[in-house]
């Protein structure tokens, strides 16, 4: 638990150089948490772990936040230095977010921690939990349940792949640079690519097409995609999968994970 102080009393303290800290309370489709939990967790918890780093010289801290923080700022080609506002029923998440990005520059300034901070896009690649989007998308599909999509579907989303989230998180571990980088992969995919996708895979897989249908939202906003310049620049981050490559990719897995199970 890194809200609780006392845990940090049994660990091993010699061993350890770097740190990345991917440890939070998130929101899901059916939990929404509550505002002091997600400050308690989310946002004092990381302090907890700073002082750890500073008390037992860590030689590297690697912050994980997430684009929500941008909320109303959010938009195609942001930057990391534009005014954040986040909003909506994930704004309380958003806020503890930033207050872990906040105290992240603090100790780097106040302590000279070598650390950074990388916002991730919507990260996709295990189909093991189902409150995702994709694996929540498919099992729906195979299970000839109606997928429901609110809007047109023209909704956007910043996609990563698993191995380029493991490799920009290598590369944040080994740079001297320190601050805060958008993750992304750069090109946008809408949901009604994903939907299309999943429909031709299941197609492939059943000779069925699982029924859609759209519902109207009033509330429903564009999406965005994050520049990705400054973390070209000094991380020399390159996404190896891009916009749809992305989500075709992890249906990939998902079918070879399938195969192994006996499925077809």
């Amino acid at each position: 638990d890194i809200s609780n102080r006392d845990d940090y009393e049994n660990i091993d303290q010699k061993n350890i150089k770097k740190i990345v800290h991917l440890a939070a309370l998130v929101p899901t489709k059916k939990k929404v948490h509550s505002t002091a939990e997600y400050i308690s967790i989310n946002g004092n918890g990381i302090i907890h772990l700073l002082d750890f780093c500073v008390q037992n010289n860590v030689e590297k801290f690697v912050n994980i936040s997430s684009l929500s923080v941008y909320g109303a700022s959010g938009k195609n080609g942001v930057k990391e230095d534009v005014n954040l506002q986040p909003f909506g029923k994930y704004a309380d998440y958003a806020i503890a977010k930033i207050l872990a990005e906040l105290l992240t520059e603090r100790y780097k300034a106040d302590f000279d921690l070598n650390a950074l901070t990388l916002r991730l896009g919507y990260v996709f690649g295990d189909n093991s939990k189902e409150h995702l989007l994709l694996p929540r998308l498919l099992k729906k599909a195979f299970d000839g349940e109606e997928i429901v999509i609110e809007g047109t579907g023209e909704y956007i989303f910043d996609v990563i792949y698993i191995d380029d989230c493991i490799d920009v998180i290598e590369l944040a571990l080994n740079t001297s640079n320190t601050g805060i980088y958008n993750v992304g992969s750069e090109e946008p995919v809408s949901l009604n690519q994903i939907v299309n996708a999943i429909d031709n895979y299941v197609y492939r897989v059943t000779e069925t097409h699982p029924p859609v249908r759209h519902v109207d939202s009033k509330d429903m906003k564009t999406g965005y995609v994050m520049s990705l310049e400054k973390s070209r620049r000094l991380l020399g981050f390159r996404p190896k999968y891009k916009g749809i490559e992305v989500i075709q990719q992890v249906i990939n897995d998902y079918h070879e994970n399938r195969n192994c199970y006996g499925k077809t």
